[in-house]
């Protein structure tokens, strides 16, 4: 069986979502918070902080976890320069025997 996970990042607001395609392909259901997936999202969470290690460590803090970004609560509340939003998605694509 071929499983899909997504995990989804916004370091503005320091947010995490996370969607089970093969059951929600539209991402209408958050399931970061569900207990029965925090398993699959502490191993893709781990994935995306090596994967921003070694790509673009300038992400991180220097203890390894990402630096964020308060939520704007107004348009002028963001930052300049034109950085609205870093979001960081890792499509998780694995092929298993049994498990659903």
């Amino acid at each position: 069986m071929e499983e899909k996970v997504k995990l989804v990042y916004s370091a503005v607001g320091d947010h995490v979502l996370l969607f089970d395609l093969n059951t929600d392909p539209m991402e209408q259901h958050n399931l970061a918070e569900d207990p029965d997936w925090q398993e699959r999202k502490a191993k893709l969470w781990k994935l995306l902080l090596e994967h921003t290690a070694q790509y673009t460590p300038e992400a991180l803090d220097e203890n390894g976890q990402f630096t964020y970004l308060r939520s704007a609560r107004f348009p002028g509340d963001m930052p300049d320069g034109g950085l609205a939003s870093i979001i960081m998605i890792i499509p998780w694509i694995r092929s298993t025997k049994g498990n659903g």
